[in-house]
C-alpha cells in the first residue's frame, strides 16, 4: 500500500536534476545544485563548445556537445571577459580576464587543461563570423516598411507565408538555420525561411523562444547557434539542433513559483520551500516535489510555511497560520492543532545577532560579541566590494565559526584566530542555512542554490603542524597552486625535502585525494597535494 502511495506522490511532481559530481564543484568545495549546472554570466562558445562563467565570479563551467563537462576555478576576480578560439592541432584555446590578470587554457573533449598567465589584452582579435548565405544564388532578404522582401530574378515580393507580418526595420539578428538556410531572430520567435524548388519565395518555420523578458542572444556556430536568453536576474543556456532549442542549464520551476527557503534536519536533506510547493531531496538522493494545498475555505491569504520535515517515510510536512499539515502520498492533511489556536501562535520577537559557543555576531552589521553586550569588529580580510543584492548574508555555525558572504567570496572564521577566504560558483546570494551534514548557500530571486559538504570544506588544521616535502624527484620541485586544483596557476615551487612547511587548512578533493594549503619558510602560502607532505620530526628551529 505504502508503494502504491509513494507512486502516486511521485506521479504529481516528478523532478529530474543531474546527479552531483566533483565536476559540479569549485576547488573549495561548493556544489551547484540550482541551476544546474552553472548561473550563466559571460558566454562564449565555439564549435560544440560553450564556456561561461559565473556571473560576478571566477569560476567557468564547460559544455560540450550539449553535455555539461566540467568546472574551473580561474583563480581570478568577477571576470571582464571571456573568450574562445581555434588553437593548433585543432584544439580550441580559452582565454578569461578580470581588472588585472589573463589567464588560458587549452580545452579537450572533456576538460579545461591547466591555467597559464597570459599579457592583459594578449587576445587575439575574434574572427569574424561566416556570412550567412542566400540560400539560392541570387535570393537576397531585406525589410522595407515592416515587410520582410525576397529578391529573385530582379524581383521583390513577400512570401506567402509571411503576409500580413510585420517586422522590425532592422531584424535582431540572422543566423543560418542548416546549410544556406538562414535562420531569423525576431523579438517573440526565431523563424527559418527555407527556399526550394517547391517554394521558391520560402517555407517558414516558426521555433518560439521560451520565455525571455528581457531578450535573446545567438552565438557561436551560425549553423548552430547557442542562445543566452535573460530573464528577471537569470540567464538561461539553450542550444538551437537545428529544429529544436535544447537547454543546457536546467531550471526547476519556470512559472515563479521556485523555491525560496532552505531547511536542513528534521528529515530534510535538504528541502526548499516557497508559497507555491515544497521541494526536497531523499535519503536515496532523488529529488521530489509537491505542491502546497490550497488555503481553507473562507480565507484569503496564501500559506506561509514554515518548520518543513520530512517523516519517516519520506512524506513532507510543514506549519503554516493555518496549522501543521502533513502529506499522506495523495494529499495535504491538517493535523494537530486547529487553524485558530495556529493564528494566535505568539510570534517571537526578531533578533539582531546569530550566536554560538564562540559569541554572537551582529546581522545588519560586521561587529561581534563574546557575551551579547560588547560589539567589536571583526577586522575581516579585504574584498572587492559585493555585487549584488545580499552582501551581508551570515551565519553562526555550531562549531564557533562565523560564515560571511562578500559577493563571490565567503569569509569563515572565528575572530581573533584569523579568516579564511573560500571562493563561491556563484557570484551573489542571500542566506546560509546548516544542516547536519552540510551547509546550504541559496538566494531566491536568483533561484540560485550551493551545497558544500562539511567534510568536504577547507578546515583548519591545529597550530604548529608541520610538514617536510617529501616523494618529489630530486630533479623535480613541488609546485605550490593559488588553489586546491592541479590545474591552478602556480604560485611558489618547494624543493624536495625542504623543511618547515607549515600546514594552514586541508580540503578533500575526493575520497582518494587530499590537498593542504601551506605557508613557506619564505612566507609564501599556496596549496600542494598532501601525498608529497611528510609529518615533521620534532620542532622545527626557527628560519626553517
Amino acid at each position: 500500500m505504502l508503494s502504491v502511495l509513494f507512486a502516486s506522490l511521485l506521479a504529481q511532481a516528478p523532478v529530474t536534476l543531474p546527479e552531483l559530481t566533483e565536476r559540479h564543484c569549485s576547488s573549495s568545495g561548493w556544489c551547484i545544485v540550482l541551476p544546474a549546472p552553472l548561473y550563466p554570466g559571460l558566454v562564449a562558445a565555439r564549435g560544440d563548445a560553450v564556456v561561461s562563467n559565473s556571473a560576478h565570479s571566477g569560476v567557468v563551467g564547460l559544455w560540450r556537445a550539449g553535455a555539461w563537462r566540467d568546472t574551473l576555478d580561474t583563480g581570478l576576480g568577477p571576470l571582464q571577459r571571456l573568450s574562445l578560439a581555434d588553437a593548433p592541432g585543432g584544439a580550441q584555446r580559452l582565454l578569461a580576464c578580470d581588472r588585472a590578470r589573463c589567464v588560458q587554457a587549452t580545452l579537450d573533449a572533456e576538460r579545461i587543461g591547466p591555467l597559464s598567465l597570459v599579457p592583459q589584452y594578449a587576445e587575439p582579435p575574434e574572427p569574424p563570423e561566416p556570412p550567412v548565405r542566400s540560400p539560392r544564388p541570387g535570393v537576397r532578404f531585406f525589410v522595407e516598411d515592416s515587410k520582410l522582401l525576397v529578391e529573385r530574378g530582379g524581383q521583390r515580393q513577400t512570401p506567402p507565408a509571411l503576409k500580413g507580418t510585420r517586422f522590425a526595420n532592422e531584424l535582431d539578428q540572422v543566423f543560418g538555420g542548416g546549410p544556406g538556410e538562414p535562420l531569423w531572430m525576431f523579438r517573440t520567435h526565431v523563424a527559418r525561411l527555407t527556399v526550394t524548388e517547391a517554394h521558391p519565395l520560402g517555407r517558414l518555420d516558426r521555433f518560439p523562444k521560451e520565455t525571455s523578458t528581457n531578450g535573446i542572444r545567438l552565438l557561436g556556430n551560425p549553423h548552430e547557434p547557442t542562445a543566452l536568453s535573460t530573464e528577471m536576474f537569470i540567464h538561461t543556456l539553450r542550444r538551437f539542433d537545428g529544429e529544436r532549442w535544447q537547454p543546457l542549464t536546467t531550471h526547476l520551476g519556470s512559472d515563479g513559483k521556485d523555491p525560496t527557503s532552505v531547511t536542513a534536519g528534521d528529515g530534510c536533506a535538504p528541502c526548499f520551500t516557497s508559497l507555491w510547493r515544497i521541494l526536497w531531496r531523499a535519503r536515496s538522493g532523488v529529488w521530489r516535489q509537491v505542491d502546497l494545498p490550497s488555503e481553507p475555505p473562507g480565507t484569503t491569504s496564501i500559506h506561509h510555511p514554515q518548520n518543513e520535515s520530512i517523516d519517516a517515510r519520506g512524506m513532507p510536512g510543514f506549519k503554516s497560520q493555518y496549522g501543521a499539515y502533513r502529506h499522506d502520498g495523495r494529499k495535504w492533511r491538517r493535523v494537530g492543532e486547529a487553524p485558530e489556536a495556529a493564528k494566535a501562535a505568539p510570534v517571537e520577537a526578531r533578533r539582531d545577532w546569530l550566536c554560538n559557543a564562540t559569541g554572537c555576531l551582529h546581522e545588519r552589521e560586521p561587529r561581534w560579541s563574546p557575551d551579547g553586550k560588547e560589539w567589536r569588529p571583526l577586522d575581516l580580510p579585504p574584498a572587492e566590494p559585493g555585487k549584488g543584492d545580499c552582501a551581508y548574508a551570515r551565519a553562526a555555525l555550531s562549531n564557533g565559526e562565523f560564515m560571511l558572504l562578500a559577493g563571490p567570496l565567503l569569509f569563515r572564521g572565528i575572530p581573533g584566530k584569523g579568516w579564511h577566504t573560500e571562493r563561491l560558483p556563484l557570484g551573489n546570494a542571500c542566506n546560509i542555512t546548516e544542516g547536519p551534514s552540510a551547509l546550504y548557500i541559496s538566494d531566491s530571486l536568483r533561484k540560485s542554490l550551493l551545497i558544500q559538504q562539511k567534510a568536504a570544506a577547507p578546515l583548519p588544521v591545529p597550530e604548529d603542524t608541520w610538514a617536510t616535502v617529501s616523494g618529489v624527484k630530486a630533479s623535480d620541485v613541488l609546485r605550490l597552486r593559488e588553489l586546491p586544483d592541479w590545474r591552478a596557476l602556480e604560485v611558489a615551487t618547494l624543493a624536495p625535502g625542504t623543511r618547515c612547511v607549515r600546514e594552514v587548512r586541508r580540503r578533500a578533493v575526493s575520497a582518494r585525494e587530499t590537498w593542504s594549503e601551506v605557508q613557506t619558510p619564505e612566507g609564501r602560502r599556496g596549496w600542494v597535494n598532501r601525498r608529497y607532505l611528510a609529518p615533521g620530526r620534532g620542532p622545527c628551529p626557527t628560519g626553517g
